[in-house]
């Protein structure tokens, strides 16, 4: 049985294999980053602390195993939106984001010193922060594309 750090990556590699010529290349570039993020989780078999921070990504925030959450809040379940823009994409993954940080904090109250909860907020904020600086690259990109057209015209 694959493990759910390996779950987690062949269903991020299956989104970008089926969705390939469906979403804009801001989205593939996500997932690709969702996954470098993911594979550079280090493997502890002694405390198992990477099964455990991706059991949490998966269900609550890729793909929702449970089948109990409108299939909105998760970022697998955006690919099969149609006509999904990258603006809303990007609104949504980090509403999603954000929606899973605030609840790790609520339970990091509750718990005394949980180390899973920590690193998966940690792991959100990064891919997070990733997110915002590929969208703040994207858009950007017009505005060197006309750049550019102005010394070559």
């Amino acid at each position: 049985m694959p493990t759910s750090k390996e779950m987690l990556l062949h269903i991020l590699n299956r989104a970008i294999t089926a969705h390939k010529d469906k979403i804009s290349p801001f989205q593939i570039e996500c997932l690709d980053m969702f996954q470098k993020k993911i594979n550079a989780i280090k493997v502890d078999e002694t405390a198992e602390m990477d099964l455990q921070i991706c059991n949490i990504l998966l269900d609550k925030c890729f793909c929702d195993l449970e089948d109990m959450i409108p299939r909105e809040r998760r970022i697998i379940s955006l690919l099969n939106k149609p006509n999904l823009t990258d603006d809303e994409f990007y609104t949504k993954v980090s509403t999603i984001f954000n929606h899973e940080i605030k609840e790790l904090n609520s339970f990091l109250k509750d718990t005394f010193y949980d180390q899973t909860f920590k690193n998966v907020k940690m792991i959100l904020i990064d891919m997070k922060t990733e997110l915002t600086r590929l969208k703040t690259g994207l858009e950007q990109q017009p505005h060197n594309e006309k750049t550019l057209s102005c010394y070559f015209s």
